[in-house]
């Protein structure tokens, strides 16, 4: 290897994040069941705070009930696997997926995401009538054991057919890395439907309290201080 070369290893790699659209031509759910979903909402709603959540039993998963649903989507559940969003007419995804799973980061790490998807989805067969299923996100990370370079504000060293490309700054001091001061956290190059990010890990962790990533690399020769891209 060349003086000028970097060097790399890769100490985890894989799908960081997972959203399916399940197409719905029908649920095997009886009207109990769906007033489940309903006095959980009415019990987050009877407290004063929008992250108030009400808690239930549904098809032998342990879930909290969103106090308000989202855009096409009546009801919103989530555990420490995933979060669900569901639409209480099927229409076999006419018009848009009747059901969203999103797969939390740990549980596809944990598990690995295609045992993760089989687990899932062996559960929704056992409530739905799938028609079939719709990929409307997938993020593959790669984590390398690296400091982040410092690129131009254009960006001009990546070599790319995008026309997008942002650079971001961090106030270090948030993190707890600096005591004042701004540090690059990171770039973003392409657009909403296919780009790529490219960021200091540990920094990002300082936020999101991802710690657990930690064990992930030191399986594989990451030690603590060392930097992650």
């Amino acid at each position: 290897m060349n003086d000028g070369e970097i060097k790399l290893k890769c100490i985890l790699a894989g799908i960081d994040t997972l959203e399916l659209g399940v197409c719905v031509d029908e649920y095997l759910l009886v009207d109990d069941q769906w007033m489940l979903f309903e006095n959980a909402k009415e019990q987050a709603r009877s407290t004063p705070y929008n992250n108030d959540l009400g808690g239930i039993t549904f098809q032998g998963k342990e879930f909290m009930v969103n106090r308000a649903g989202a855009q096409r989507y009546r009801y919103i559940l989530a555990n420490d696997g995933i979060s669900l969003r569901i639409n209480e007419k099927p229409q076999g995804g006419e018009y848009f997926p009747e059901v969203k799973v999103i797969f939390r980061s740990a549980y596809l790490w944990r598990n690995g995401w295609q045992h993760a998807v089989n687990e899932v989805m062996a559960w929704l067969n056992g409530w739905l009538a799938v028609n079939r299923i719709i990929i409307s996100r997938c993020d593959i990370a790669a984590d390398f054991n690296t400091p982040l370079s410092v690129l131009d504000n254009e960006l001009r060293q990546v070599v790319t057919r995008a026309v997008n490309k942002r650079n971001y700054m961090k106030d270090a001091f948030e993190y707890g890395r600096f005591s004042t001061g701004k540090k690059h956290s990171g770039y973003v190059i392409g657009g909403k439907t296919l780009h790529c990010r490219i960021y200091d890990k540990v920094l990002e962790i300082a936020r999101s309290n991802k710690k657990w990533l930690y064990d992930l690399w030191e399986v594989n020769g990451w030690h603590q201080g060392d930097p992650v891209t």
